[in-house]
């Protein structure tokens, strides 16, 4: 597509700068929502959790344990540094029990995390793809959809004349279409493949912009604005 005089126009498509579909390694619950869609979240946030008492009372059980063993351990090293009473074998018991229990803790902690579903980054969640409190959900079943559209990219198939003159580090314009009308904001080449489609010859290139002030909806399409090559 013709662009200005020494300039070629080409079509593409946006995508968020980070886009994940969050599940849960585990089998549950729906038991809470924190946020609803269109929310923003902070990178490290619960966006939901599911039903989590079973694990919560294990974990206090695994305490319980653990400061047991704890408590016998000190008890029997405390005996051992005044009489021979003990024998080395009953303390390399202890020990051993009490590194189990605390191993045991460990994983009872890791259970009630698996619960929850944390934000990997900051963004908007999307999705939480119809699932109430109650609804039960399996392993990888989608839960929650995070985007981060602040930054955008543009993605676009490019012949092998004008990849060969492209590289990461250029700085390109990109044309928006926006609720005003067509708009130029500035970005950056950040990925040129290094092989070709085998079907159409065509190279995938990337660019990223600022996405904050004009803010188009992900997903739209665009033209980016490169240099003729000489």
């Amino acid at each position: 597509m013709s662009g200005p005089l020494g300039a070629v126009d080409l079509p593409g498509i946006t995508e968020p700068f980070q886009d994940a579909t969050l599940t849960s390694p585990v089998a549950g619950t729906v038991g809470r929502h924190f946020f609803v869609e269109g929310d923003f979240v902070e990178a490290g946030k619960v966006i939901l959790e599911l039903d989590k008492r079973l694990e919560e009372l294990e974990v206090v059980r695994r305490e319980v344990v653990l400061d047991n063993t704890s408590n016998i351990l000190q008890r029997t090293e405390q005996l051992a540094a005044t009489s021979k009473a003990v024998a080395a074998e009953e303390l390399d018991k202890h020990r051993a029990e009490r590194r189990i229990a605390q191993a045991e803790l460990d994983v009872a902690r890791e259970q009630l995390l698996r619960r929850q579903i944390v934000a990997p980054f900051a963004g908007v969640v999307a999705d939480l793809f119809g699932l109430d409190r109650g609804e039960g959900s399996q392993p990888q079943t989608p839960l929650a959809r995070l985007v981060d559209t602040r930054r955008c990219w543009i993605v676009v198939n490019l012949d092998a004349r004008l990849a060969l003159s492209t590289h990461p580090g250029d700085s390109v314009e990109i044309q928006l279409q926006t609720s005003t009308g067509p708009q130029l904001v500035p970005g950056e080449i950040k990925f040129v493949s290094p092989v070709a489609d085998p079907a159409s010859g065509l190279v995938k290139v990337k660019a990223l912009f600022d996405n904050s002030t004009v803010r188009i909806a992900a997903g739209a399409a665009a033209l980016l604005r490169l240099a003729e090559p000489r």
